[in-house]
């Protein structure tokens, strides 16, 4: 998280690989499972902090 200033879509994105982050301009590379992926962890992460 701190490699990305607390970004969470950014540190997602890692899974891409730090290189492929770096190289797009630390965003989000365009890959189509980097893309599916980082929205639906979020997507997960909204729905579990609502829960009591």
């Amino acid at each position: 998280m701190s490699r990305f200033d607390n970004d969470i879509k950014l540190t997602l994105a890692y899974n891409a690989g730090e290189q492929a982050v770096a190289r797009h301009g630390n965003a989000i590379p365009p890959y189509k499972e980097t893309l599916n992926y980082v929205p639906r962890v979020m997507s997960d992460y909204a729905r579990n902090q609502q829960q009591p």
